[in-house]
Formats: C-alpha cells, sequence, structure tokens
C-alpha cells in the first residue's frame, strides 16, 4: 500500500491492531525511497503506519508454504509474482486469512484467502 493513495491512508486510520507483513513493509519503503517526492515526510508517515500493526516476518514456515503455493500455481500455468506469493503464506502461516488490497487480480487466484478490497 503507497502512502500517497489517500483511500489506503484512510482505510489504514480506521484499524485497530491488524497485521501486515515484511514484504508489504519493504515494498511500501521501496516505493518511498525510490518514487516518492517529500521522502523524509512520506517514511514518517509510512513507520507511523507500520507501528499500529503487527508485522509479521517472512520465516522458515512461510517459506515452505511459499514454495507449494507458487509451485502449485505454476503447474496449472498461472504464474504469480513472488512477492504475493510470500505475502498470502505469511498471512496463512501465522493464522491470518484475509488480504486487504486494490488489486484484487493478484490475489484472487489463492483460493486460501479471502481478498478484501480498499
Amino acid at each position: 500500500m503507497f502512502l500517497e493513495e489517500a483511500a489506503a491512508v484512510r482505510y489504514s486510520e480506521g484499524l485497530n491492531g491488524g497485521a501486515t507483513t515484511a514484504v508489504n513493509a519493504y515494498e511500501l519503503f521501496f516505493g518511498i525511497k525510490y518514487g516518492s517526492r517529500n521522502k523524509e515526510s512520506r517514511l514518517f508517515e509510512a513507520e507511523s503506519l507500520l507501528e499500529r500493526l503487527e508485522v509479521l516476518p517472512l520465516d522458515y514456515e512461510s517459506s515452505r508454504s511459499a514454495a507449494g503455493l507458487m509451485s502449485d500455481l505454476y503447474r496449472k500455468g498461472e504464474p504469480v509474482d513472488a512477492f504475493d506469493v510470500f505475502i498470502v503464506s505469511i498471512g496463512l502461516e501465522h493464522g491470518c486469512n484475509t488480504v486487504v488490497t486494490r488489486n484484487r487480480k493478484h490475489f484472487e487466484r489463492f483460493q486460501q484467502i479471502t481478498v478484501e478490497i480498499y
């Protein structure tokens, strides 16, 4: 989620708790450092957002789960972005089965999760 998107910021402000992944944190920081103006204020906003959420790690179990998810999709002829697989597997390994996103297409092929659009 990029903080430049007003809808993402409004959605996150309504969260009381919740979780994200280390992969999402990476994507957020990369987007700010690569493409944002006002990098310092954007970094402050990102850190403030992430402090309100539990940031789930990419660990051994999540990596193993990701390999299974990705190989299943590749066997079906459905290549998928590795970051998306990591996000899903991290969530599943930590008991989270809902992904909140604006990009339904990236996540709808994972039948193990529910996709919620913000």
